[in-house]
């Protein structure tokens, strides 16, 4: 994830900075007026997607791939646990899923559970996953503000 700030005289001068530079992708984590109380400085997070992601995603895509191989080298690659590692590809192998998507989907719902989160603290760890662009950094930030107010 890249994570830049942007000041400029303006509000809108700063966040056609952004734009420009960041690109429509790019999440707003913070605006702000600047020191002096004139001009605005606005911070912005853009998540990459690396080569190694593309070709995992073109590996996907190859039928005379492993589906196992696909899931160990992704969980590798995002630095996972070993021994989480094994049990998510244990658990995936056990499936006999059609493809390392709906695998993987099996076996995060076989080892974890998941449950909407109430208006109560938050009084146990929340993991976000997924795919770049699919919104984990927004979330992220709509908790904090929630658990703030």
């Amino acid at each position: 994830m890249r994570i830049k700030t942007y000041t400029a005289p303006s509000m809108a001068e700063a966040m056609n900075l952004v734009r420009r530079e960041m690109g429509e992708d790019c999440v707003i984590v913070s605006t702000q007026r600047g020191e002096d109380g004139h001009g605005a400085r606005v911070t912005a997070a853009l998540e990459d997607i690396y080569p190694e992601d593309e070709q995992l995603e073109s590996q996907e895509d190859d039928d005379d791939a492993d589906d196992i191989e696909i899931i160990r080298q992704a969980l590798t690659y995002h630095g996972t646990p070993a021994r989480l590692s094994d049990r998510m590809v244990n658990s995936a192998e056990a499936l006999e899923a059609d493809n390392p998507t709906m695998a993987f989907a099996g076996a995060m719902d076989t080892l974890f559970r998941f449950s909407p989160l109430d208006d109560q603290e938050y009084l146990r760890p929340v993991m976000l996953i997924g795919t770049p662009g699919v919104g984990k950094t927004i979330t992220t930030a709509k908790l904090a503000a929630s658990a703030t107010l």
